[in-house]
């Protein structure tokens, strides 16, 4: 009789085991949420017109890709009118063999001014600040070999100043149109590089493009 109980006691117990659901697994779980979108894989982008799947909030540590890695050339009419604005085109195109991971970031860069060694569009004593809003703005893509990545801006050929009042804020003036002259525009990329003037430091990297200015 003993062993008969004990015989039910075990089968109730070998039911109950195969009765328990099995949890899921979790590493099938992370490697499915880590995989980048395929669509921020490729080779032509538009940092303007960004897909919301490959936007983050703030870019990498290690952003910065290397110039022998990535070209950055700037498209524009040779010619700008005193007063107006124009529409620059920057190209940034991965050359090396291998695919690059790239970090585009809107908010804090892109900034374009103009100098002849004597007129300069944007002069300031004020201290730069980025301003991030709420939603992401750093474009976040695996570019291929030869791919693109553009990115438009506006040159405006006119003389503003930004100086601090007495009350240490900062307030921008308008001096009129550019003289007309040839001027070197220069584009602020989102990327730092060393500084030559001042050993050990940063400063931001730009790319330049020679426009006239006419009346």
């Amino acid at each position: 009789m003993r062993s008969s109980l004990l015989g039910l006691v075990i089968s109730a117990g070998l039911v109950a085991c195969a009765s328990t659901p099995t949890p899921p697994v979790a590493a099938t779980t992370l490697s499915s949420a880590s995989a980048a979108p395929e669509s921020c894989k490729g080779a032509q982008f538009d940092a303007d017109d960004a897909d919301p799947h490959c936007l983050r909030h703030h870019p990498s540590s290690d952003a910065a890709p290397s110039p022998s890695a990535l070209k950055v050339t700037v498209h524009a009419d040779s010619v700008a009118k005193s007063g107006h604005d124009a529409v620059l085109v920057v190209e940034m195109r991965n050359v090396s063999p291998a695919p690059l991971a790239l970090d585009v970031d809107s908010a804090c860069a892109w900034d374009v001014t103009a100098t002849d060694g004597v007129h300069n569009s944007f002069e300031s004593d004020c201290g730069g600040i980025c301003g991030r809003g709420e939603e992401p703005s750093v474009l976040h893509v695996t570019l291929d070999p030869d791919g693109v990545v553009v990115k438009r801006v506006h040159f405006y050929a006119v003389q503003k100043r930004v100086i601090t009042n007495a009350h240490e804020q900062c307030e921008e003036h308008s001096a009129g149109g550019l003289p007309p002259g040839r001027y070197t525009v220069s584009v602020a990329l989102p990327w730092s590089e060393p500084s030559k003037e001042h050993p050990g430091s940063l400063v931001a990297r730009t790319v330049d493009v020679p426009v006239t200015v006419t009346p």
